[in-house]
């Protein structure tokens, strides 16, 4: 009966130290999985805001461009009509016809 009462508190020590590694283990794991949360939250909010400022930065392009656009529709059409200018014969050349209407 004594080495029944001895195997008893044996087991329990052993079964008490092994409840309490596992309460060790259970609240480290648990403090890791908040940090690795808090790291988690912080990342999607980093990420949030870049996304928000390259929305941002996008939108911004995309109106400097529509103006370089115009501005460029606009120094064509002033090309062409330099070309034109520089490339027709001036009106004096017109209505001056001294060989009966042949230029």
């Amino acid at each position: 009966m004594e080495d029944r009462k001895e195997i008893i508190e044996g087991n329990f020590d052993k079964n008490s130290r092994y409840r309490t590694e596992l309460e060790n283990i259970s609240v480290s794991l648990f403090a890791l999985f908040e940090k690795l949360e808090k790291e988690y939250e912080d990342k999607i909010q980093e990420l949030s805001e870049r996304c928000e400022a390259l929305e941002q930065e996008n939108v911004e392009l995309k109106y400097k461009l529509r103006q370089l656009s115009e501005e460029l529709k606009t120094l064509g059409e002033k090309i062409v009509a330099e070309v034109i200018k520089r490339t027709s014969l001036p009106p004096e050349n017109f209505g001056n016809d001294t060989n009966g209407g042949d230029l």
